[in-house]
């Protein structure tokens, strides 16, 4: 629809349009009549001053174009329509070309410039305009110049009535396209500049040609200081160079899109993870314009990402690395034997009796010990080295360039030492001491696995030997550790096929030398193996925490046994003597165990004696 702006400028136009043409036409009448010999006329002065009102007239009209109304436009016309029709009836060739010209000329602005009732008005008044100049003048074919003439301003307006027509829809169809491109680009503005998204138009050597408040919110820049600027200047170094190659990319149409993940530097100086999304803008003819840039800021995300990351690859209580990162960190070391000079020493750490800080002053406790030891260690340890809790009370360490076992074994003497001090608490101290196998590898071919289980095999053979040392591997102790694992999985068997046994030791008064009481031995009757010493598989039983089940059993049996000899040799009961490790001791069922084995039994209390064992080195 048009605005009154628009009306305004069309008729501003139609009114110059009219000021050249009475310009024109009284300037080149004026011209003929002062310079060139024309056919003497009836009124030579008259004509002149006809023309001159014309061109006074157009004059007006020029200067005042946009301040013209619509009524004033027609008047103009109609006055040069009198003053050319003056022009005849004083003596001018009606036949002219100038005077048909003019008549033309008429016809075509009114047809043109107004609406078809106005223009039919027009040419009703040329003709009787023109009509009643012929007459004056006297011309002797009055009606047949009329016919000719107005004949052809009749033809001549019907062709500029369809031309008009044919103008006025194409106008209405650019005006249309005109203003549905507005449309398209006040969206496009509104989209681009109030997207919570930054968004950029980039040149074909990546300045910035506009952005919009979120970019620069997003970077700590202004809007006019991005302008100018290119992705170049707030990209990160390590980025620029993919970056480069994806635009090449764009360019030269291999891609079509390029998306990545990468790192802005902000105004402050800081870094900030961006997600970018770059599209290149074509022409008509498939020539780049300019790209479109997307970016979002995606920081917290791979902060998040990150965190869940280390978090995957840490000990959340010691912050160490884990299993899985440890054993990574081996691969890699080993990957790299040949090519760095020495070998690689894994150590495998275990916390003597550390099952019972926590048994006895509670798992939180048991925390803070790990956390102290984790830092003691920590602060012993090479920044090449790795230090990580592999499990429980377990921790690895991995020595890369290691020369021979002595460099190992003086790690594991600082770590020795490290530990015997002790850790205070709130309102204790504890000393703890550390089992340390020492395996090491010179060979690439060798896998992480199979070296961390001969430090394991060494941690274990050093428990054997009394704990608190270490013990370097050998291939003996990778046999002793198989086994080991063979005997716990038997002894977990043990108790369900009945193979245990309970071997009953007397108690002799020396002064008298009648018998007082008996100890309960446990024996293992393997169906393979024979009679298993109790050195062979009670220090895995109290490793492992089969220790308890073993116990219960052993418990209930004497008692049994106690009550039968009870009843046989009633006048003389002999005491029943049954060994408890620390491992039962800190048991929160022990009483539960000992009350239900008595009642089951039916044995006196004062007939039952538990004794603490002497700890074994296992």
């Amino acid at each position: 629809m048009p605005t009154t702006r628009d009306t305004v400028d069309a008729r501003a136009t139609r009114a110059r349009v009219l000021a050249y043409f009475f310009l024109a036409g009284s300037g080149l009448g004026l011209f003929l009549i002062a310079f060139l010999p024309l056919a003497p006329l009836t009124d030579r002065a008259g004509l002149t001053g006809v023309l001159s009102f014309a061109a006074v007239a157009g004059i007006v009209l020029l200067l005042a174009a946009r301040h013209v109304p619509e009524w004033a436009l027609v008047a103009g016309v109609a006055v040069g329509t009198v003053a050319i029709s003056a022009g005849v009836a004083l003596g001018h060739d009606a036949g002219s070309l100038g005077i048909q010209m003019f008549y033309v000329w008429v016809a075509f602005y009114a047809f043109y410039f107004f609406d078809n009732r106005v223009a039919v008005a027009q040419l009703v008044f040329i003709g009787v305009a023109y009509a009643v100049a012929l007459v004056v003048a006297g011309v002797a074919t009055t009606a047949t110049q009329w016919v000719m003439t107005m004949g052809t301003l009749a033809v001549v307006s019907g062709m500029i009535a369809g031309l008009v027509r044919r103008l006025a829809m194409r106008e209405t169809e650019s005006a249309e396209r005109m203003e549905a491109l507005r449309e398209a680009e006040e969206r496009f503005r509104r989209a681009f500049d109030d997207a919570p998204i930054g968004m950029a138009l980039a040149s074909l050597d990546g300045r910035y040609l506009r952005v919009n408040p979120a970019l620069a919110a997003l970077t700590g820049y202004e809007v006019d200081e991005l302008i100018g600027m290119g992705f170049r200047d707030i990209t990160h170094q390590e980025d620029l160079k993919s970056d480069l190659a994806a635009m090449e990319a764009l360019l030269s149409g291999e891609l079509e899109t390029y998306e990545t993940e990468k790192r802005y530097v902000h105004a402050q100086g800081h870094v900030l993870w961006v997600q970018v999304n770059v599209t290149v803008v074509h022409d008509g003819d498939g020539a780049p314009l300019h790209f479109v840039a997307q970016t979002q800021d995606v920081t917290e995300r791979k902060r998040a990402q990150a965190e869940l990351a280390h978090q995957a690859l840490h000990d959340p209580l010691t912050g160490l690395p884990n299993r899985l990162l440890f054993l990574d960190r081996l691969e890699v070391a080993l990957a790299h034997l040949g090519r760095r000079d020495g070998a690689v020493a894994v150590l495998f750490l275990d916390l003597d009796r550390f099952k019972l800080i926590n048994d006895s002053h509670g798992h939180e406790v048991g925390d803070q010990v790990l956390m102290e030891m984790a830092g003691r260690l920590r602060g012993l340890l090479r920044p090449s080295d790795t230090l990580s809790r592999f499990g429980g009370d377990e921790f690895t360490i991995l020595c890369e360039g290691v020369s021979d076992d002595e460099d190992a074994i003086a790690v594991a003497e600082r770590i020795a030492d490290a530990l015997a001090e002790p850790v205070p608490l709130a309102d204790r101290e504890v000393f703890l001491s550390a089992s340390i196998g020492i395996a090491l590898g010179r060979d690439r071919a060798m896998s992480a696995g199979a070296l961390l289980r001969d430090a394991d095999a060494a941690m274990y053979g050093a428990k054997e030997r009394g704990r608190s040392r270490y013990a370097i591997f050998d291939g003996a102790m990778r046999l002793r550790g198989a086994e080991r694992l063979e005997t716990e999985t038997s002894l977990r068997r043990a108790i369900e096929r009945g193979e245990l046994r309970v071997h009953y030791q007397p108690e002799v008064d020396l002064a008298t030398g009648r018998a007082v009481g008996v100890e309960a031995l446990v024996r293992w009757a393997h169906p393979e193996r024979g009679l298993v010493a109790p050195g062979e598989f009670i220090p895995v039983a109290e490793d492992t925490g089969l220790i308890v089940p073993i116990g219960e059993w052993v418990l209930r049996e004497a008692c049994r046994q106690a009550h039968e000899w009870q009843g046989r040799f009633g006048d003389e009961p002999l005491r029943m003597a049954v060994n408890l490790s620390g491992r039962q001791l800190a048991d929160a069922n022990l009483h539960d165990a000992v009350a239900g084995a008595l009642a089951d039994a039916d044995l006196p209390p004062d007939l039952l004696c538990l004794e603490r064992t002497r700890p074994g080195p296992g």
